[in-house]
């Protein structure tokens, strides 16, 4: 099984990261990375010639995991060392920053409202078992994000929004669809820290 990251930017593949972070979740509309390389002062090898903005892709071995844009690029450094590092997240990042357009949805139902709510951004909605039942009103209030109208449309539809590796939002139910692979501990489960509390 290959790990390796890469970041492909600007038609090139960058690798060889000291530090990597990468998260997703189905809670989450938008999958983020954060990557990062220590090298001796000056240098050595190249910078990456990477700029905020720039669209990415990150891949685990031959796996594509995220679809974005590159959104920060740290760089630490004292006398010794110098930390360069590229920060971005999912496409869908967008529909968390950006107002949704303002605009009257009835009759329709929870996926063609998320489509035309994306649609401005770029943003393609894939529908993985979204309820078909109209909404009874959407309206994006003056100033409301597109996360924030889509997740009181989620709460009545009893639905679930999250993004794939291609940065589209997915729209499904609890339970709509099933793991492929099992999880197993030492394999594809490495560590796990929980709290048992009463609290």
């Amino acid at each position: 099984m290959n790990n390796t990251v890469f970041l492909r930017v600007n038609g090139r593949d960058w690798g060889g990261w000291t530090s990597v972070r990468i998260s997703a979740g189905i809670d989450r509309i938008a999958r983020d990375f954060n990557v990062s390389i220590t090298r001796q002062w000056p240098g050595g090898e190249d910078v990456p010639p990477v700029k905020n903005g720039d669209a990415v892709e990150v891949l685990i071995g031959d796996d594509l995991v995220i679809t974005g844009w590159v959104e920060a690029l740290p760089l630490r450094y004292d006398a010794q060392t110098i930390m360069t590092g590229i920060v971005g997240r999912s496409k869908t990042a967008d529909l968390i920053d950006c107002s949704a357009s303002p605009a009257q949805h009835n009759g329709k139902n929870l996926f063609l409202i998320a489509s035309a709510l994306a649609r401005p951004f770029g943003v393609d909605v894939v529908d993985a078992g979204a309820p078909a039942a109209a909404v009874i009103e959407a309206q994006p209030e003056h100033g409301e994000t597109v996360v924030d109208c889509l997740n009181r449309l989620l709460g009545q539809a009893q639905a679930l929004a999250y993004d794939d590796e291609r940065g589209r939002l997915v729209l499904g139910r609890p339970g709509s669809m099933k793991a492929a692979t099992a999880l197993v501990l030492g394999e594809n489960i490495l560590s796990c820290d929980t709290e048992r509390s009463v609290r």
